[in-house]
């Protein structure tokens, strides 16, 4: 299913499909593991909602979070389907769960540190200039590791449908 190998014999070939499936099952509980604690992380998340420094934020990052918890779930669904390698398979799992997971704790900093100067829904309210520095660079590598991830998903589709 995932990486063709030509065998003769029956019996191996089976042998080899099911190897194939386990490791992408493996990353498939990974992902759905890292979605419910990201579900589970944003429903606290909206319990601090008007305590932020920012709460228009606050509110922002609760909503990301959950509907990046969905995203995880729906991947980790469909990620066996998908005709990666092993390395390029755990590469993108990874990839997913930094992207999303980094997405939601970026938000939820910003938003309790009062670091809007990126969010131009909070007017470029501007906080410590480190910490803005720190919200820039964290969203720059989740913008950068998402779509990464999305070219390897692409792939990962692409030659599905070709075998």
């Amino acid at each position: 299913m995932h990486e063709k190998i030509e065998i003769r014999d029956r019996d191996n070939a089976e042998k080899v499909e099911i190897q194939n499936r386990d490791y992408t099952e493996g990353h498939s509980r990974v992902l759905v593991g890292s979605g419910i604690l990201l579900f589970l992380a944003s429903l606290i998340n909206g319990f601090f909602i008007h305590g932020a420094a920012l709460p228009r934020l606050a509110l922002s990052a609760h909503v990301l979070g959950l509907i990046s918890s969905a995203m995880l779930l729906g991947l980790g669904s469909f990620w066996p389907r998908l005709n990666l390698s092993r390395k390029i398979s755990a590469l993108g799992s990874i990839l997913a769960i930094y992207g999303f997971c980094t997405g939601w704790i970026v938000y939820f900093s910003a938003a309790v540190l009062g670091a809007g100067g990126m969010f131009p829904m909070l007017g470029g309210r501007r906080g410590i200039p480190v910490v803005e520095q720190f919200i820039s660079i964290g969203m720059l590598t989740v913008v950068l590791t998402l779509f990464t991830f999305g070219v390897i998903v692409i792939i990962g589709l692409r030659a599905h449908n070709k075998s």
